[in-house]
C-alpha cells in the first residue's frame, strides 16, 4: 500500500482519480510537520520534503457591530479566535462577501463590508 506520513504519524492513502489521497491525522499541537509517501511493506519512499501546517481551529464570539444600513458597507467585525492567513469569506444570509471585502487582520478579528440587502433582516 501507500501512507503519507505527518510527523510520525502514519495514514494509509487511498486510491483516487489516478492518484492517492490522504487523511489528515489530528495532531496534539500547531504547528508544521514534515510530510512524506511511503509505499510497501518496507516502507520505500516515495515523496519527501514535503510539509504541512497545522492551525488552531477558529471560533467566533461575536459581531461589532451588529447591525448597519440596507444599503451595505458597513464595516464589520468579526471577533474570535484561530484566524489566520489574509484572505476570508464572509456571509450575510445568502450574500457572501469576500476579497477586498472580507479580511483576516489579526488571529483574532476578521473585518467584512456589508451587501446591501433588500430588506431590513435579509
Amino acid at each position: 500500500g501507500v501512507y503519507c506520513v505527518f510527523g510520525a504519524a502514519e495514514v494509509a492513502a487511498t486510491a483516487f482519480s489516478g492518484s492517492f489521497v490522504c487523511k489528515v491525522p489530528a495532531a496534539g499541537a500547531t504547528g508544521t510537520v514534515a510530510v512524506r509517501v511511503t509505499e510497501g511493506a518496507t516502507r520505500r519512499s516515495v515523496a519527501r520534503g514535503l510539509s504541512y501546517e497545522y492551525h488552531a481551529a477558529a471560533s467566533v464570539a461575536g459581531l461589532m457591530p451588529c447591525g448597519g444600513g440596507l444599503t451595505g458597507g458597513t464595516v464589520v467585525s468579526v471577533v474570535g479566535s484561530g484566524f489566520s492567513g489574509v484572505d476570508a469569506e464572509c456571509r450575510f444570509g445568502t450574500a457572501t462577501v469576500s476579497g477586498a471585502d472580507a479580511r483576516v487582520v489579526t488571529n483574532t478579528i476578521v473585518a467584512c463590508v456589508s451587501p446591501a440587502a433588500v430588506a431590513s433582516g435579509a
